[in-house]
């Protein structure tokens, strides 16, 4: 975990099958790209473009820009658009109506604007198996979007309900791991539960009980703690306990609040995790064959017999270490030499990736909200999975998320893969969602969903229990299961 931040409730929304994001421009595969062209809808590269009837609307009807399902004039009087392909294609196809009702078109690979008889008309999609499209609300593929790797039937739970104003249809780059795939699908439309449980609890579920407890549902997200304190046997526990947790249909995230390679497998918190390495200590840790080198490969060495039984066990896991890189509390953090960071974090993951062969294991990378200088923590995304922001600071979940800034400034290095909230002491707001919507899940620190550690209230039981309500929020029963 990372410094301080506190109380609130969730009411978020959705459907699967999509990843929203907002204020991205350019018509390529990834956000902010402007350098490809965008044509009108009635030539869409080299695809075709149709409109059928479905047959009579439904409801979500276009001009329904507040998403209440009831259509309007602008479906009824929707014209045909050419088809000026000689290969049509039907990789995404439109309508003006939600449940996949009223007029459509369908289109192949490639960007366009839609038409004016179009425009803030789509309320439902069908994409097919390996498509991927984005909805932008303005001309151009700017402004807020939308992308969606499924079907949606009802945009209006994704917030974009008669928005669309462009749009970009490209083959879909699905992650190896069914747990990222997941994160992809939902984020935008809806938002994952997670609860992280630490070494103070009494077990690697106390805290994920608490919940239970409180509201009758589990989190769909399950997380542990490899510890700093060396002991083998509560290690043991947390992989037994992510096994059953993984056989239940949850999404699973490690943590490895490590001991510095000065130090031994079992050091303090203070002058411990929280310390310092020097400058030629840094040196010597990323040079291959250095003395801290060798002392932090022996480090991983150390979590090697669980991640076995968990790759044996068919179990993926979305290993978190080095979090919140661009703080300077914990040892790993800060930056001392150039890219130092990340490039432990590159170490890390080819030690157990490379060296060790491990497949199972996807890669988190956290920073917190005290900077927007992410780029120089950035790893790159061959390295990581899923990008994360730990929220604190403030005494309320409105100013711990206050503003879009980190998100923003996060976003354009995700390439399209799932944002999350990495950890953080207050179940996030609405206005999180609509503001945030790539973030695909959010985790509440261990102790976290009561206090903040120093005696400050976070979340009561009724704000609790209003999130686990809320259909938008993914609980454990919502889990489709893995293979």
């Amino acid at each position: 975990m990372g410094t301080r931040a506190a109380s609130g409730m969730i009411a978020l929304a959705g459907v699967c099958g999509c990843v929203l994001f907002a204020g991205c421009a350019g018509g390529g595969g990834e956000p902010g790209d402007s350098t490809q062209p965008v044509e009108d809808a009635r030539v869409v590269d080299d695809s075709s473009t149709h409109v059928t009837d479905s047959g009579p609307s439904n409801d979500g009807g276009g001009g329904d820009g507040d998403g209440d399902g009831h259509a309007d004039d602008a479906a009824e009087t929707t014209k045909d658009v050419a088809d000026t392909s000689t290969k049509p294609t039907d990789a995404v196809c439109f309508f003006s109506d939600a449940d996949y009702a009223g007029k459509s078109f369908c289109v192949g690979e490639g960007s366009a604007n839609t038409t004016p008889d179009w425009n803030d008309v789509i309320s439902s999609v069908r994409v097919s198996p390996g498509y991927r499209v984005e909805l932008y609300a303005d001309a151009g593929a700017a402004g807020r979007a939308l992308a969606l790797i499924a079907d949606e039937p009802r945009l209006g739970g994704c917030f974009f309900n008669d928005a669309a104003s462009s749009y970009r249809v490209d083959v879909d780059m699905p992650s190896k791991f069914q747990s990222v795939n997941f994160l992809r699908k939902v984020s935008g439309c809806k938002i994952v539960a997670g609860q992280h449980n630490d070494e103070k609890g009494s077990s690697p579920h106390y805290y994920t009980d608490i919940v239970r407890s409180i509201t009758g549902q589990d989190p769909a997200l399950w997380s542990g703690e490899f510890g700093f304190s060396g002991d083998t046997a509560a290690r043991w526990d947390v992989t037994h306990e992510a096994e059953a947790q993984w056989k239940k249909g949850a999404i699973i995230n490690l943590m490895f609040h490590a001991c510095p390679p000065t130090q031994g497998s079992s050091c303090a918190w203070d002058g411990g995790v929280k310390s310092k390495l020097s400058v030629d200590q840094w040196k010597d840790l990323l040079a291959d064959g250095g003395t801290l080198n060798k002392a932090w490969k022996a480090r991983l060495d150390e979590l090697v017999p669980f991640f076995t039984e968990l790759e044996a066990k068919k179990v993926e896991v979305l290993f978190r270490p080095h979090h919140e890189m661009n703080q300077s509390v914990f040892w790993w953090g800060g930056n001392v030499i150039p890219k130092g960071t990340s490039r432990l974090f590159q170490l890390t993951h080819d030690y157990l990736v490379v060296t060790k062969g491990f497949t199972h294991i996807g890669f988190v990378w956290d920073v917190q909200n005290l900077s927007t200088d992410y780029s120089d923590y950035d790893p790159g995304d061959t390295y990581w999975d899923v990008s994360a922001i730990d929220y604190y600071g403030g005494a309320s979940a409105d100013s711990a998320y206050s503003g879009t800034g980190y998100y923003d400034a996060l976003l354009p290095l995700t390439h399209g893969k799932p944002m999350a909230i990495g950890e953080t002491f207050f179940l996030p707001p609405t206005s999180v969602q609509q503001k945030q919507p790539q973030m695909s899940f959010f985790m509440i620190w261990a102790y976290g969903i009561h206090d903040d550690g120093s005696g400050h209230a976070t979340n009561t039981d009724a704000q609790i229990k209003d999130t686990y309500a809320d259909p938008r929020v993914v609980k454990l029963a919502d889990m489709p299961g893995w293979k």
